[in-house]
């Protein structure tokens, strides 16, 4: 999701830069493209709903055919409630930080070809934003499942693993500075 919405503003520079040569706000921006990315996200939610309410009735008759074994259908909306919380969530949770490098685009963009920087700091507000979303996809987790304490375990496993990620990444750069550039 990060790497399609980071290559999706990639390919709207030159957008970008023009409605802020004709005075956009950065907001304004950021609301535009966030709108789209839900939008695009709904339908992708839309899609995996019709496709998980035909997939039992599908393979239920499959499965009436060729074993002559009667499953019955029930429809359980929780689950799918809980489905597109998730969906939602994660979609934000990774288009948040590439919709935020829209700011950093200029109008001077429209006149010539800018790459952008992989490392811009987003800003208090989406950093705030970020931390809020991923508390409230841990919340929905931890509300969803019956075993809080796997849950929680799961959680806690999670996060120790993105800063095992991130403090090998950051020696790794520190290593990787000794050496001459080719």
């Amino acid at each position: 999701v990060s790497n399609s919405a980071k290559n999706w503003i990639n390919s709207r520079i030159e957008t970008i830069a023009v409605y802020k040569s004709l005075g956009a706000s950065n907001n304004l921006i950021f609301s535009i493209f966030l709108i789209q990315i839900l939008l695009l996200a709904l339908c992708g939610i839309v899609i995996g709903i019709i496709l998980s309410l035909l997939s039992p009735i599908i393979t239920s008759n499959l499965i009436k055919n060729f074993f002559n074994f009667h499953i019955e259908f029930k429809f359980y909306p929780t689950p799918i409630f809980i489905a597109t919380g998730f969906g939602f969530l994660i979609t934000l949770i990774f288009s948040i930080i590439p919709l935020s490098r829209s700011k950093f685009i200029k109008a001077s963009s429209i006149f010539r070809k800018e790459v952008m920087s992989n490392f811009l700091y987003p800003g208090h507000f989406i950093s705030c934003t970020l931390i809020f979303l991923l508390i409230s996809i841990f919340l929905l987790m931890l509300i969803s499942t019956r075993n809080f304490e796997i849950s929680l375990f799961f959680i806690l496993v999670v996060i120790g693993i993105i800063f095992v990620l991130f403090i090998f990444a950051e020696l790794f750069l520190l290593i990787i500075n000794f050496f001459p550039e080719p």
